[in-house]
């Protein structure tokens, strides 16, 4: 299954300065979180395939990854 959350290509080098630094901040606070992401999204693994390069069980990436998109999710929000 594909990760839910779609990113487009960025136009330049520019477009991706927020989203290393919003994964920068993510990896600070919890660095398999960041992880997670960077395998998923920049590596295309699967949650099966992340689990095992991590060295943890499914679940435990596939709770991972949620978190990490709704934290990643809060820092592109505008703020109410």
């Amino acid at each position: 299954m594909r990760p839910s959350m779609e990113i487009e290509a960025a136009d330049s080098d520019h477009d991706l300065v927020p989203v290393y630094a919003a994964l920068t901040r993510l990896a600070e606070l919890d660095e398999r979180h960041a992880r997670v992401v960077e395998l998923r999204f920049f590596g295309g693994l699967s949650l099966e395939e992340a689990a095992e390069m991590l060295q943890v069980s499914v679940s435990t990436v596939r709770r991972d990854f949620r978190i990490a998109r709704a934290w990643l999710h809060q820092q592109f929000s505008p703020a109410l």
